[in-house]
């Protein structure tokens, strides 16, 4: 073997022997950091969306009590990266129309209730370092109810802003990407800045009232609070 061809093969033969051990540290550390890439390692993925209102303190689950009055208002969802010059505003209902490709998270109830969670089939473009802006117009007050608790969402505008909670296939996090193999590529709109303060609240449910040992924060989520794709707290994490 020529001099130059052997200086060659050495660092190949370095590179490959070293090359599993950076594979392995590299999924650990994005592994370690459970989806928060940064933003400018994150590329832009075609993903469905998943979202529930931040009204507060909903316990996971919340219905509208009249579905009528809930969507004779209007929901939209903006999704904002200036960075990558994307700004685009996804209208989910307005005037009683559900937006072709959109649905009620879960199956239609039989009475005329309304569950405060939507999810659609079509693909948006998102990555970490999305800006998300949801804002709800509602027509009239909205009486509601959730497992331990009712109350009534006041007539007005309503707005949060927040990151995505969760996000699967292409996030560069070989680990959590093994979980969506063969899947739609998904995102998760759970992590909100704020949240929608109900009137009237009464800590009775659809189970009754709340046990005297449930807390609306569990432990863990006291020791390590939730946190968004990008990194910020969840102050409503549903």
């Amino acid at each position: 073997m020529a001099p130059t061809e052997l200086a060659v093969e050495v660092p190949r033969r370095g590179v490959a022997r070293f090359f599993p051990y950076l594979a392995l540290a590299a999924t650990l550390w994005l592994t370690w950091l459970d989806g928060c890439v940064p933003s400018f390692l994150s590329p832009t993925a075609e993903r469905t969306l998943y979202f529930k209102l931040p009204i507060d303190g909903t316990r996971f689950h919340w219905t509208f009590l009249d579905r009528r009055a809930f969507l004779a208002g209007e929901l939209t969802l903006r999704i904002v990266n200036t960075n990558r010059d994307r700004d685009q505003t996804i209208l989910i209902f307005r005037n009683g129309k559900i937006s072709d490709g959109w649905t009620m998270i879960g199956d239609m109830r039989r009475d005329s209730s309304f569950y405060f969670g939507f999810s659609t089939d079509q693909r948006f473009p998102t990555a970490v370092g999305d800006s998300l802006i949801i804002t709800l117009v509602a027509a009239e007050d909205l009486r509601g109810r959730g497992p331990y608790a009712t109350g009534t969402l006041a007539k007005g505008r309503w707005v949060a802003t927040g990151t995505y909670s969760a996000l699967y296939g292409r996030t560069l996090n070989p680990l959590h990407d093994l979980v969506s193999v063969g899947q739609e590529p998904i995102a998760f709109l759970e992590c909100w800045d704020t949240t929608w303060v109900l009137q009237d609240r009464r800590e009775v449910g659809w189970m009754g009232e709340r046990p005297a040992d449930e807390d609306d924060v569990s432990l863990m989520q006291r020791i390590d609070p939730p946190r968004g794709v990008d990194g910020r707290l969840c102050r409503s994490k549903l």
